[in-house]
Formats: C-alpha cells, sequence, structure tokens
C-alpha cells in the first residue's frame, strides 16, 4: 500500500480498536504517530545534511 492509502487504513484500524477496547483514539494512534514522528525526524535531518554539505574544491 502507499504511504497515504497505508496512513487511512492504520487510522481505521486503530479506531476500530480503541472503540472494542475504550480507550480514546489519541491513546490508540500515539504508538503510530511515535513512530511517523521518528522517520519525519529522521528523513529532515538526512535532507539537511545533504543541503549543508560542502562542496570540494
Amino acid at each position: 500500500m502507499g504511504g497515504g492509502i497505508h496512513l487511512a487504513f492504520l487510522s481505521a484500524w486503530q479506531v476500530a480498536e480503541s472503540i472494542q477496547s475504550g480507550s480514546s483514539y489519541e491513546e490508540a494512534m500515539k504508538p503510530t504517530l511515535d513512530q511517523l514522528t521518528r522517520e519525519a525526524e529522521k528523513l529532515s535531518a538526512s535532507y539537511l545534511r545533504r543541503c549543508t554539505r560542502t562542496l570540494p574544491d
């Protein structure tokens, strides 16, 4: 599955889980959001490293 479809699937899955368990949607989504945040931070750091690299003389 692609990025947007995959995230929609995860979100729907977590809604169903939160309804069944009685927990909040925010609690159910926290692990997924934490993972996405870590991935975004890695991508951002990688992008910044490439953009701020000095070119050889």
